[in-house]
């Protein structure tokens, strides 16, 4: 593969989305015990926070520089 950072886009373009798409239910809810609907969004947000971590930890090339500060 030419460029390896181009492996970090699809995981970076689908947390930033699932992120969002999560966030906006959230802040939009009503936080009440009667009504827990909003527990549903909260997956999708750390899965989308996770996914966004690991698109910018491989655009950005940090597992190389983890790798080779973890060998010596």
């Amino acid at each position: 593969m030419k460029n390896p950072r181009v492996m970090g886009i699809p995981p970076l373009v689908l947390g930033l989305l699932m992120l969002q798409s999560s966030a906006s239910g959230l802040l939009g809810a009503s936080y009440t015990l009667a009504d827990l609907s909003w527990l549903m969004n909260v997956p999708g947000a750390v899965f989308g926070l996770a996914a966004t971590v690991v698109g910018i930890a491989l655009v950005l090339q940090l597992d190389q520089y983890v790798m080779g500060r973890a060998d010596g």
